[in-house]
C-alpha cells in the first residue's frame, strides 16, 4: 500500500517562507510609519526596552560588526472597498506610537510581528522625540551616550535627534550654530554617520496575508517559542478592543513607580516586567470582585488567572488599575518613611499591597501601622514554597500574629 501526503500538508511543503525576505533601510521604514503602513496587531506587547538597551542599539547600528537581526512583518491586503469580513480576517491593527486602534484601514500596510523595540527607537530619533532628547552621538568617545536630565550636550556631543533627523535643515541649522563641528574633514564624518543610519538596511521576514489566529501562533513562537509570559501580556494586550490600553494605563505606570524608586534590580528579566505587575493585580482582584477564600489566592505569578482580568469590563478594568496602583505608591512611600530594609524581592511589595488594599488604602492607624512594619522585620521569603505564601498572606491581610499558630 502506497502512502498518501495529505493535499494541505503537500501545499506546505511547497512554499518555502524562508525566501519571503526583503531589504528595508531605516529610512525607508520610518517612511511607512509616518505613512501608517507599518501597524501592529492589537496583541502587540507594549515598549518596555530600557535606556540602556536603546543605547545599545544606536552603538551597534553605528559600530557594529555585523547587522542588526531580522524584523518579521505580516504583508496584509485590506483592499480599498470597506469589507468587514477582511477586518475580522486579519484582526483589529493599533498604531506604532500611539498604540491607537485603527479603523477603516485601506490598501496594503505591514503589520509588525518582531521588532517594535528596534523600529520605535530608531524612528524616535528620526523625529527628533522628546524621549531621545538625552542621547548624543559622542564623536571622541565613538558611541551613543545618555546624559543626565541635567546635563547638556558638550562639545563633540550631537543629540541623536538631531543628527539623526528626518529633516536635514534641523542637522545643518544645529551644525552652523557650533564652530567646532565646521571643520570640513569633521564635516565629511558627520554626514557619514547621518547616511550610515538613514541608510543602514534591516532584514524583513514576511509572511503574507496571515489570518489573526495565524498571526498570534507566530508571534508567539518568535517570542519566546510560546511561553506563557508572552501569551498572557498577549490576552491582556487584545484589552484595547475594550478601549483600555494594559501598557499605557497599567502596566508603564506600575514598572515606572519601582524604578524612580530605585527599585530597578527588582526585575531579573524581561519577563518579571510582565509577571510581577500582573501577580500584583490580585489583592485588587480579589477585593473589588471575587467571591473566592482569599486563603487560597495571594499575589504571586502561579496565581494569575489573566483571564478572569480579561472579562471585566471597561470601568471595572479602570478601577482595578487605579486601585493597584494607588496601594503601590501607598506601599513605597511606607517603606521610605519607615526607613525599612528589605531585600530585593518582590513579594514584599505585592503582599504590603494586599494590606493597603484591604484596609481600602486609607491612611493606616497606627495599631496597623506598627503590624506591618513587624510584618516587613520578620518575614522570610527565601525558600517559602506557595502554599506557605498563600497562609501567609491571609494571615496579613487578616492581621492575624505571624507567630500565631497555623
Amino acid at each position: 500500500m502506497s502512502l498518501k501526503l495529505k493535499k494541505s500538508f503537500k501545499n506546505k511543503i511547497e512554499i518555502d517562507p524562508s525566501r519571503e525576505t526583503m531589504i528595508m533601510t531605516i529610512e525607508d521604514i520610518c517612511r511607512r510609519v509616518d505613512e501608517g503602513k507599518i501597524v501592529m496587531p492589537i496583541f502587540q506587547t507594549g515598549l518596555r526596552w530600557t535606556e540602556v538597551k536603546r543605547s545599545d542599539l544606536l552603538s551597534f547600528e553605528l559600530n557594529g560588526f555585523a547587522a542588526v537581526s531580522p524584523i518579521s512583518m505580516c504583508h496584509l491586503d485590506f483592499g480599498f472597498d470597506p469589507q468587514e469580513d477582511i477586518y475580522v480576517k486579519y484582526g483589529s491593527q493599533i498604531s506604532l506610537m500611539t498604540r491607537e486602534k485603527l479603523i477603516g484601514i485601506r490598501g496594503e500596510v505591514y503589520s509588525l510581528t518582531d521588532g517594535q523595540q528596534r523600529i520605535s527607537t530608531n524612528y524616535k530619533c528620526y523625529i527628533g522625540h522628546e524621549d531621545f532628547k538625552n542621547y548624543v552621538v559622542d564623536l571622541e568617545a565613538g558611541k551613543i551616550v545618555v546624559l543626565k536630565d541635567s546635563d547638556v550636550p558638550i562639545e563633540g556631543q550631537i543629540p541623536v535627534g538631531v543628527i539623526y533627523n528626518k529633516d536635514f535643515k534641523i542637522f545643518d541649522d544645529y551644525v552652523r550654530k557650533h564652530k567646532e563641528l565646521q571643520d570640513s574633514s569633521l564635516n565629511t564624518y558627520l554626514s557619514l554617520i547621518r547616511n550610515k543610519f538613514l541608510g543602514y538596511r534591516y532584514t524583513v521576514n514576511l509572511a503574507r496575508n496571515l489570518d489573526e489566529k495565524q498571526q498570534m501562533k507566530w508571534f508567539e513562537i518568535l517570542n519566546n517559542a510560546g511561553s506563557k509570559i508572552p501569551l498572557k501580556e498577549m490576552r491582556l494586550s487584545r484589552l484595547k478592543i475594550k478601549d483600555v490600553d494594559y501598557h499605557s494605563e497599567y502596566i508603564s505606570k506600575f514598572i515606572k513607580q519601582l524604578v524612580d524608586k530605585k527599585y530597578n534590580e527588582i526585575f531579573t528579566s524581561k519577563s518579571t516586567q510582565v509577571s510581577y505587575p500582573l501577580a500584583a493585580l490580585n489583592p485588587a482582584y480579589d477585593y473589588l470582585f471575587s467571591k473566592i477564600d482569599t486563603k487560597k489566592i495571594a499575589p504571586i505569578a502561579s496565581d494569575v488567572k489573566e483571564g478572569r482580568i480579561c472579562d471585566l469590563d471597561t470601568e471595572e478594568l479602570k478601577k482595578l488599575f487605579e486601585m493597584t496602583l494607588n496601594s503601590l505608591e501607598l506601599t513605597l512611600e511606607f517603606i521610605d518613611s519607615n526607613e525599612l530594609d528589605i531585600p530585593i524581592r518582590m513579594e514584599f511589595i505585592t503582599f504590603a499591597m494586599g494590606y493597603f488594599v484591604y484596609g481600602n488604602n486609607e491612611e493606616l492607624s497606627e495599631v496597623r501601622k506598627e503590624f506591618l512594619i513587624n510584618w516587613f522585620n520578620n518575614i522570610e521569603f527565601t525558600n517559602m514554597v506557595n502554599t506557605t505564601k498563600r497562609l501567609e498572606y491571609y494571615k496579613l491581610i487578616n492581621m492575624i500574629p505571624m507567630a500565631e499558630v497555623n
